[in-house]
């Protein structure tokens, strides 16, 4: 590897699961999974924004919460720069391969004014053909020493869900990294998705989430990853990344 070394550090945090609940009218439930630990250097995590460590323990979604046909629940997580240099967060919302469970649950992601819905305009995939998974990205948002980015996702159940819909799972990902800036310079915040990535359309390419069994339901994992990395050297950059011609733009939706 030529110019400057690339650190890098990966870190898997089991936030929860939506569960379908077997009730009438259908409900969304969501069952709570502990956290893993979380050890990166210059990076600590918060579910209420005042006590910040480098691990969470409680979950981001509440064990007796659920959702029904028109509710709506959110996740909240707090990602704090604990460096003496200013950094920057990028956060990235994948789902799943296609799945009926788009048509009736929705999921935002929202940072600093960015808010992009990821699954209002999944399709459902013909029986054993392969399915795609869409990313979109809030882009590089700026963090100086100290700073706190608060990083929420929202799930949103259609009113006219029904009872076809509760035996159904896909998994969602947050993805959340801590760069450092060169030179003290924000990058410019670039929205790479949604864009397809054409994995087999059962999600077993996926990064394996915590799948929680509801009684009389299947479970639909939610699972957080968070990586810290330093930021590559312009000429490590401009090796472009094959999927980037099947990219497409999606605008941002500003507050």
């Amino acid at each position: 590897m030529t110019g400057r070394s690339r650190r890098a550090w990966t870190l898997r945090v089991a936030v929860a699961a939506v569960a379908l609940g077997a009730v009438a009218p259908p409900a969304v439930a969501l069952a709570a999974h502990a956290a893993l630990p979380v050890s990166e250097e210059g990076l600590e995590l918060s579910t209420d924004g005042d006590a910040f460590a480098p691990r969470i323990d409680e979950p981001l979604l509440r064990t007796d919460e659920r959702i029904v046909p028109g509710g709506t629940s959110t996740a909240l997580l707090y990602v704090r720069n604990t460096r003496a240099e200013d950094a920057e967060v990028t956060v990235v919302l994948d789902t799943p391969p296609s799945t009926p469970l788009w048509q009736v649950l929705d999921v935002t992601a929202t940072a600093e004014g960015r808010s992009l819905p990821v699954a209002e305009s999944l399709e459902v995939s013909p029986a054993g053909s392969r399915g795609d998974q869409r990313s979109v990205s809030l882009g590089a948002l700026p963090v100086p020493p100290g700073g706190v980015l608060p990083v929420r996702l929202t799930f949103t159940m259609d009113p006219a869900a029904g009872n076809e819909y509760q035996s159904i799972s896909a998994p969602v990902r947050l993805n959340v990294t801590l760069s450092e800036r060169l030179d003290g310079a924000a990058s410019e915040a670039v929205d790479r998705g949604p864009w397809p990535l054409h994995l087999p359309s059962t999600g077993l390419a996926l990064s394996p989430p915590v799948l929680l069994a509801a009684a009389g339901a299947m479970a639909a994992g939610l699972a957080l990853l968070l990586a810290m990395r330093s930021r590559r050297t312009p000429s490590a950059a401009a090796n472009s990344d094959p999927h980037d011609r099947s990219r497409r733009q999606s605008p941002d939706v500003p507050s």
